[in-house]
Order: structure tokens, then sequence, then C-alpha cells
């Protein structure tokens, strides 16, 4: 029975459940005596009875239905590692209920008990098979017993270390020979704490028993194991057999409910303890957790000498996954090992079934595999983590972004005030990839003993293999790094990379090529205080480059931003702005771009214009928004500077040579020709429209006056909506090739 005694509550209720043994064998050993024996004679007695040490002061009995035993005490010992007082021990009923007990009633009454729990208890041993024995035929006696059994015990004191609780017990045996227990503890002052009901009776040899507890453990104090998470209530209804030869079995359903919140944690179970092999089985476990969590299987628990060991089976869903885990735990060292497969893994829903704040982006994964190992001494609880995982994406990404990868690293954890903390982070690599090729490797890692920042980097050796969100269908080339700092949910670094070529897949391709960048990043911190830099040699789009850009750049929070654009072509300069964003995103990319003193000439030679030829100069505004609701949308607005220019056409000349026209009687087509084969304009208006539907052009030119005064041969040449592919098409070589 030493096992017995190492819990505080099972303590107080055996050490309970003892006096009620010694007050019937002292009452025998006092009746059929010599009516002076001394207290002592009755502790020597009582021991040798008990099996344990016990002494009493004195014995006597008062009046003709009373029995008294003064100043008992049960002191630790090899069965007892506590210490139990009561200054009397009252038999109340006379001496008829001990000497004829069939049809009569003895009451046990306790008053001013007290039991003092050891501070440092002894590692736990299993009940053997010689304890439980001893306790069924015990039991088996107090039920045989043809009285009337009843025992009372309020107010009594149950104390460990500093903390002190009260406690009251009642039992009793009824004329049927079932028997039944009630205890309450309290705090000082206060309600209940923890309760238990424990009813039985006997059959064939065997006690059958049924109990019921509920507890509030937060108000346990010391008394609740300090191992255990904090929960705000716990209950236990069960029903069991003690078997003869120390064999138990026991069936029920417990419940717990987090001092934090959430659903409730609900456990059925079946088991069946063997004292011979020290060995728990459980042949049915199933774990409740809300609607997001129910696994079933079963368990052995072999409790030996030198460590319990457990090894558990579980299978079924977790939050909306079908799940198989395995899981090995030694107490003696702490050591754990478990082997978990999952698919469907949704964070999101696992998340919300844990009861922790959203994740910021819904991943999703068809397959995970992983390993773990660890221990779980001491408060400084460490794990090793080898996980794989298939099909690795984010919704916000597209389906065109899902990865394979693996998880390698170890941690070390330690409770906080909302559970389990980080406290150190060991080297983990996180490795990604896409068609059997490398697409990110990412190392973090605690620095030095403090738990927070971490260290990160991580490196892209080809972008080509990045996967990019549907929304923003974009090809790269080239490689990029990032190294930082990630404080929870907080993550500040720098993002350096090299890019020969970026292509935009739109209606008509955006190259970009030769990019140069150094960006400090943000995500979830404050903005970078200092800008970094992107510079670019060229970028190209529907037959037109731009040249020389550079720009200073932040990203923060998933949003690319490079507010200071500068530009060169075609004799001119330009400057605008480019907003680009990375996941879910109504508007992935923004530009706004101005240029002014754009050479005509060197355009449409840049354009590839063979049949006609352009001179002037011009200033332009041009905004692009590409939306996930409306896709690519474009506006552009050109205007001439001062003193126009002219529009040539070489086409004409050959017209004009030809016989027809030559040969043509009014001259009028000659005339017409020749004034539309150079045009000279006063001014010039364009626009430009891009939907997803595709682009189109309109075009106002205004002649010039001949002379300053007379009107021109041609007025104006005027032309709408023209589709940008057409002139794209028939006029231009391709700028993007």
């Amino acid at each position: 029975m030493a096992a017995l005694g190492r819990h505080p509550i099972l303590l107080a209720l055996g050490a309970v459940a003892l006096l009620t043994g010694l007050g019937l064998l002292a009452a025998g050993w006092y009746l059929f005596g010599e009516a002076e024996r001394t207290g002592r004679l009755v502790s020597a007695a009582l021991s040798r009875a008990a099996g344990v040490a016990v002494s009493v002061e004195r014995a006597r009995i008062e009046g003709p239905s009373r029995l008294v035993l003064y100043n008992l005490h049960l002191p630790p010992g090899p069965r007892w590692t506590g210490d139990v007082r009561a200054r009397e021990l009252r038999l109340e009923g006379g001496l008829l209920p001990i000497l004829f007990p069939r049809g009569r009633a003895l009451e046990i009454v306790a008053v001013s008990t007290s039991v003092t729990l050891a501070e440092h208890a002894a590692p736990l041993e299993p009940p053997s098979a010689e304890s439980l024995e001893s306790l069924r035929r015990l039991v088996m006696r107090v039920i045989e017993w043809p009285g009337v059994l009843s025992l009372r015990i309020e107010g009594g004191e149950l104390r460990e270390g500093d903390q002190l609780f009260t406690f009251d017990l009642t039992g009793e045996r009824t004329p049927t020979g079932a028997i039944g227990v009630a205890l309450r503890v309290s705090p000082p002052g206060g309600p209940p704490a923890f309760s238990l009901r424990l009813a039985g009776g006997a059959t064939d040899g065997q006690v059958s028993l049924r109990l019921d507890a509920r507890g509030e453990p937060a108000r346990l104090g010391a008394f609740w194991p300090a191992g255990l998470p904090a929960l705000a209530q716990v209950a236990l209804q069960a029903e069991g057999r003690l078997k003869a030869g120390g064999q138990v079995e026991l069936a029920g359903r417990a419940r717990a409910e987090r001092a934090t919140g959430g659903p409730p944690l609900a456990i059925e179970f079946a088991s069946e303890y063997r004292a011979a092999a020290a060995r728990l089985e459980l042949s049915r476990l199933d774990l409740d957790w809300g609607e997001g969590l129910r696994l079933r299987g079963s368990g052995d628990v072999e409790l030996e000498a030198g460590g319990t060991r457990v090894a558990l089976d579980l299978a079924g869903p977790v939050a909306g996954s079908p799940v198989t885990l395995a899981l090995r735990y030694a107490a003696a060292t702490g050591a754990f090992t478990a082997r978990l497969d999952a698919e469907g893994i949704d964070a999101r829903h696992l998340f919300a079934t844990a009861g922790l704040a959203p994740p910021p982006a819904d991943v999703t994964a068809r397959r995970l595999r992983a390993n773990l190992s660890g221990s779980v001494l001491s408060g400084q609880e460490r794990v090793a983590v080898d996980a794989s995982f298939e099909d690795l994406g984010a919704r916000e990404l597209g389906a065109d972004t899902r990865v394979d990868g693996q998880l390698r690293g170890d941690a070390t954890l330690r409770p906080g005030a909302s559970g389990l903390e980080l406290g150190r982070l060991g080297p983990t690599t996180l490795t990604l990839t896409r068609g059997g090729g490398i697409v990110l490797a990412l190392t973090a890692g605690s620095r030095g003993e403090a738990p927070w920042p971490l260290a990160v980097e991580a490196a892209v050796a080809d972008l080509g293999r990045l996967p990019t969100p549907s929304s923003l269908p974009v090809a790269l080339t080239g490689h990029a790094q990032v190294r930082g700092e990630l404080d929870r949910g907080r993550f500040a670094g720098v993002l350096t990379a090299e890019l020969p070529r970026v292509e935009l897949r739109f209606t008509s391709p955006i190259v970009v090529t030769g990019v140069r960048a150094t960006i400090p990043l943000a995500w979830g911190a404050p903005a970078p205080a200092t800008a970094g830099t992107l510079a670019a040699d060229r970028l190209a789009a529907y037959g037109l480059a731009l040249d020389r850009l550079q720009s200073s750049a932040r990203f923060a929070d998933g949003r690319l931003v490079l507010p200071d654009l500068q530009y060169v072509h075609y004799g001119g300069r330009g400057s605008g702005s480019i907003e680009a964003a990375v996941g879910a995103s109504p508007v992935p990319l923004r530009t706004r771009i101005e240029g002014e003193h754009i050479d005509l000439a060197a355009v449409t030679q840049a354009f590839g214009l063979t049949v006609a030829h352009l001179t002037g100069r011009v200033h332009y505004f041009f905004v692009l928004e590409h939306s996930t609701a409306h896709g690519l949308i474009a506006v552009g607005q050109a205007n001439s500077e001062e003193g126009g220019g002219e529009v040539g056409i070489e086409a004409l000349e050959k017209l004009l040579n030809s016989a027809k026209v030559q040969g043509e009687s009014t001259g009028m087509l000659r005339k017409t020709l020749e004034a539309l084969r150079v045009f000279r304009y006063a001014s010039l208006d364009a626009s430009v429209r891009v939907a997803p539907g595709g682009g189109h052009v309109s075009l106002s030119l205004e002649g010039r006056k001949r002379l300053g005064i007379f009107p021109p041969p041609v007025k104006a040449i005027n032309f709408s909506n023209v589709p940008l592919a057409l002139l794209v098409r028939t006029f231009s070589r391709r700028e993007t090739q």
C-alpha cells in the first residue's frame, strides 16, 4: 500500500480508512481484554494487528455506549509518507454492536483529526499484489460484517508545507452490505475544491466499486500535481472491480476544462491492472476535445520500480484531418518519442481547435509525417522534430505555389502563463522543394541562451523554381537571400537579390532585366527606418522601353513599395512609383509613371516603325493596376510639347510615283497624297486604355498653319480605338524578346 500514500488525496482517504479499521480492532481488543489495560498496551496491540505503527495515549469506556481512544497517532513509516493524528476516536453504540453485530449499529467519530503530508514524497511505486489483496480482504471484512457501520470526520485538517485545507468524510456500511464513502476537501473559509463519492459491494469474492470525483485544481494549490496543466474543472465517473490476486478493472469517463477556456477534454477508458506484472492495459482510450479532436485507440502502462513507461496508439480526426499517433514515454527520464502521420492539414482549422489566434496565412498540406523525440523533466521540455510534408501551400497564393518540404530542428520549451513557451530554439532547417529541386533553404535558431529573437537566414538559389501567386503571373530568374531576426510574430531583415530577367505575363509581357536589389524587410514590425535600393537596366513593354531605372525601396507587411522611381528613355526622363503585394491582396500591383521630353523619332526607331517616321517631343502620364477582381487595367495620356513635329509616311512615296496617280486628270489625288506624305502637326494628343479584353489607342493630330496664318493642307488626322495588339503586331519589332 506504499504507493497509495504518494498522492495527497489518496493519502488523506487512505489514512482515514485506516482509522476505521483501527477503531474496530481497538474495540475488539479493549472489550475482550482487561478493563484496566493501558493505552500503551493498546498501542502495541493495534500496531501488531494493523501492520503499521500506531500509538494511543490512553483508552477508556465512557458510559454504557462509548469507547474512546485518546491522542491516536500514525507517524510516517514504510506504508505512510505523512503524519496522522486524532485527539479522540469515539466508538458509539455500546457493547452490543461488537458482541452481537447483526442488525445493530456502530458509529465511529474522529475528533480533531489532522493529516500532514510529506513535502517531498518518495517516488511513485505501483501497488503490489500483496497490498491490493490486503485491501480487498479488509473491504470484504467490512462488507461482510453483519452490523450497520458509519464513520464521520468533520473539520479535519489536511496540511502540506504551509498549505492548509479542511476535509469532511463520512462513510457507511448498510444492512444489505453496501458501502459508501463521501469526502470533501476545502480551502479555509471556502466551498469544497474537491469531492469524492465512492460506493461498493461484494460478489463472489470480488469488490465492485463505483466512484464520482470532481475538483477545481486551481483551488487545490500544492495538492494538485505541479507537472499537470492548469485546469479549471476536472471530473471522473468510473466503475470497476477489485479481484483476488491483485487485479483491478476500471472503466469510465473523465472530463477536464482548461483555466484558459476553450472546449473541454473528455476521456473514455476501459482498463485492467495486473499487480503481479505491474502493468496497466488500456483496452479502450477515447479522447475528445470539442468538435475538432476525436482520437480512438489503446495503450499500455508499465509500472516498474525503475519508472513508469507509457505506450499509446491513437487514430482519428484532428481539426478535420485524419491522424495516426504513436507515443512512447518513460517517466523516470522524461524521455518521449512520437510518430505522427496526418492528411489534409488545414492550419486555420487546427489553430481554432487549439484555441489559438489564426495564423497570418491560410496554410494547408496534403500530408504530414513527423517524428518527435525529447524529454519533459524539470520544467525544461526538450523536443526534436524531423518532419516532412507534401503539397504545402497557402490559399492566398493560389494552387500554383504548392511545394513539398522537410523540417528538422530541436527546441526547449518551458511553462508559461498561457501554457508552454519557447525556451530556446536550436539550429533548425526548413527545406522547400518543387519538382525535385530546392526552392528555399531556411535556417533559424536562438541567439545565445535567450529564446528571442531568432536569427533567420533564407536563400533561394534559383528564383525560377520559386512558386508565384496566380494573382500575379510572373516568371523570375536569378537568386535571392534574406537575413534577419524573428521576434515572436515580428520579423525585420534585409533582402538582397540579383535577377537577370523578370517577366510579368499580362496581355502583353512586361520584361525587366538586370535587376539588383537591397531592400529592408518588416513583417508585423515597424516599417524600416532606412530605405533600401532597387535598380534595373531596362523595363520593356508593348514595344517600348525604360532604361537605367532606380528607386529607393521598402518592404513591409507583404507590400513592396518603390516610391521615387527614376529612369531615362528616348532622350527624355521619367519618374513614378510602384507597389507590389505578396500574398492576399485585392490589388497585387499598382504603378504610376510620367515622363517628359520624349523624342518621338527615337521612339519610332526603337518601336521598329518602318512605314512612317515621327518627330517632335511629348510628355505623358500612365497608370497601371492589376487586381484580382478585374485583372490588368491601364490608362495613359500623351501630349506634344511646344513646337509640334511632323509625321512622314514613306509608303505614300510609292503611290505618288505610281502611274495611276500620275495619270489622274484633276491632280487632286496627287495633292492630297503629297500633303499626307509629310504632315506637320501643331499638337498631338494620344490616349491608351488596356483591359482584360485587350488594349486600344486613340490619336489626334492637328495640322500646323503655313507661315503661321494660312490653313494647313490637312487640318487634322484622327483615329479612335485602334487595337493595341494590331499596332504592335503590324508596326513593331518586340522589345520584350
